[in-house]
């Protein structure tokens, strides 16, 4: 495919009778780059929710009835656009999302969904800017064993001149502190659209390059109990890699998944990986 093209179709994965059922979001003309989370309290009757981001304005979310087998239209009083935004499950049930569309650059503002009374409520606000104000990209975000969120950032000046932040949020207090800053190395690096994973030894394996698109990555660890980032090794295609192209996947061994859609002919172009954590 030499373009992209958005769509409002997806599909279901039936796993006792191993087939596909495609289905349509009805009134969507696109998903986009969209939030999307499994909801585990509540009404038992919803337990997917899907928010719509195809649109850049567009606060809608839809989740999926498996009693009516149909979409209906929920999360009500949304702060912002889903757009470049992601959903993290709490512990608790609720969901967090980093507001990406509003205030960039001055604030971090952050909300709540409660699945009983199907509302979105503003939450404390970062106390760094964890947002690219320019293209409005943000980091992944991990639940650590402790039930802290660690949320982390792109550049908050859009390019690789500044240095990227951290937060951790607090779901107990409902308030974050801040996290370690990036370690420069021979540049600034950040997490713009980068993935990220939760280790067998309690630490956060992440993927940064310098701003927005640009390879090469380097790959970090994150300790909350020394609230510490630290480079460790990295793929071998990784010098033509950004880190919006990675994606990692947890295996049940503890060990972590790694590949890319790198399409550089400098470095290994069908690199596959997997990385072992210590412990």
């Amino acid at each position: 495919c030499s373009s992209q093209v958005e769509s409002a179709s997806g599909a279901f994965y039936d796993h006792n009778y191993n087939e596909w059922s495609t289905f349509n979001v009805p009134g969507w003309k696109t998903i986009g780059d969209a939030p999307a989370a499994l909801l585990t309290r509540g009404n038992d009757t919803y337990l997917y929710m899907l928010g719509q981001s195809g649109d850049p304005n567009t606060k809608k979310q839809m989740a999926w009835s498996w009693t009516a087998l149909r979409w209906e239209s929920k999360g009500k009083q949304k702060g912002d656009p889903n757009e470049e935004e992601g959903w993290t499950l709490l512990q608790d049930g609720n969901l967090l999302t980093v507001d990406t569309n509003i205030k960039l650059g001055k604030k971090t503002p952050a909300e709540l969904y409660d699945p009983n009374t199907d509302t979105w409520t503003p939450t404390a606000t970062a106390q760094d800017v964890l947002v690219d104000q320019v293209h409005h990209e943000i980091g992944p975000a991990v639940v650590l064993a402790s039930g802290h969120v660690l949320q982390i950032g792109a550049s908050p000046c859009g390019d690789s001149g500044c240095r990227a932040h951290t937060g951790i949020y607090l779901p107990e207090t409902a308030t974050w502190i801040a996290g370690p800053d990036f370690p420069k190395a021979d540049a600034y690096y950040d997490s713009a659209d980068g993935p990220a994973a939760l280790l067998i030894n309690g630490r956060v394996l992440l993927q940064a390059s310098p701003g927005y698109g640009f390879a090469p990555s380097r790959f970090f660890e994150f300790d909350e109990q020394s609230n510490s980032l630290s480079r460790v090794s990295e793929p071998a295609s990784a010098p033509c890699v950004a880190s919006f192209q990675g994606r990692m996947l947890e295996l049940p061994s503890g060990q972590i998944l790694w590949s890319s859609d790198n399409r550089d002919k400098r470095c290994q172009l069908d690199d596959v990986e997997v990385y072992t954590p210590k412990g």
